[in-house]
């Protein structure tokens, strides 16, 4: 796991496939966004207990927290995406919280 900042996208992007991070080209230009925002990277490599095999099964969920003034789940690399995506996504909160953009194809639960 590494934690990353940066000031140019394309520097982002060219880290990410140096270190072995699968990172279409395509792709490169939706990091600009973060990065205008000053944002801080979690780089995470998920990879098989066995060098050589594939991985596969559960994986235990990945706890990051940090500071913000406001809920914010980053998905324009998502958006991207040329295979079907799902996302599980949980927020305990002292209120009820709903998004503001209609990103949801189904809307809250």
């Amino acid at each position: 796991m590494a934690r990353l900042t940066a000031t140019d996208p394309d520097a982002l992007g060219d880290w990410l496939r140096t270190n072995g991070f699968d990172l279409p080209d395509r792709l490169t230009g939706a990091l600009g966004p973060y990065v205008e925002r000053a944002w801080e990277y979690v780089a995470v490599r998920l990879a098989p207990e066995e060098k050589g095999s594939v991985l596969r099964g559960e994986l235990t969920p990945l706890r990051i927290a940090f500071a913000s003034p406001e809920l914010i789940y980053p998905m324009r690399l998502s958006r991207l995406a040329t295979t079907p995506q799902t996302l599980g996504l949980s927020v305990l909160a002292d209120h009820r919280m709903e998004p503001r953009s209609p990103s949801a194809a189904t809307g809250p639960r």
